[in-house]
């Protein structure tokens, strides 16, 4: 039997689907047609794998039981999509809130106001934190002048090691969040996705 490429009816297609293989050939063609599978599929591992790989978004319809088992599906998830971290129960829904790696990959292209919605708060103040550390290495405040001095990862991390080498007790903290923020800084400094110039969101008014 050929599975449909229409959208409208692959949304529906899993719902009268008896086969594991061909609920799989909808959902890798419509991660979201989760919704209309049976409990059964909903709670199969290599189906929830195949849905939210497509869209993200489909985590929404995997059963509780199986992302707590498995939340390697819900990372790959907020991966594709970071608003897919909301329909993530908790404890891991504020993990992955927080894990810089996550929502720098996810976070990309979106808008200011759509991306601080879905960080988590202890990842935007180490974000800030990692910020104060870099200004006042570099004895900047703008925008302009702070990503001037962001390149790529490895000019974080010897700023870092920099700073390290200072031996002030109470530079530990900073060179922590400067290393773990490192995948966002980047970010930032690499694009300007994620700061509206025009709205006035700089390195100076980090949501926190």
């Amino acid at each position: 039997m050929a599975i449909s490429q229409d959208a409208s009816s692959l949304e529906y297609a899993a719902a009268d689907l008896k086969s594991k293989e061909m609920v799989l050939q909808v959902v890798n063609k419509s991660g979201m047609a989760l919704k209309h599978a049976g409990d059964m599929w909903r709670r199969d591992r290599e189906i929830a794998e195949a849905a939210v790989r497509h869209t993200g978004a489909a985590i929404q319809f995997v059963a509780k039981e199986v992302v707590d088992a498995h939340p390697e599906i819900a990372r790959t998830a907020a991966k594709r999509n970071l608003g897919a971290i909301q329909c993530i129960p908790e404890p891991l829904k504020s993990k992955l809130r927080n894990d810089p790696k996550i929502v720098a990959k996810a976070g990309r292209g979106l808008p200011p106001s759509a991306f601080w919605c879905h960080v988590g708060e202890t990842l935007r103040k180490r974000v800030a934190s990692a910020v104060s550390a870099l200004r006042q290495h570099c004895g900047v405040s703008g925008t302009d002048e702070i990503k001037l001095t962001i390149h790529d990862e490895k000019s974080i991390l010897q700023v870092a090691e920099e700073l390290r080498e200072r031996k002030e007790d109470q530079l530990n903290e900073s060179i922590t969040n400067l290393v773990v923020c490192t995948p966002l800084l980047t970010m930032f400094a690499g694009s300007s996705s994620c700061w509206d110039e025009e709205a006035g969101m700089t390195w100076n008014e980090l949501p926190v």
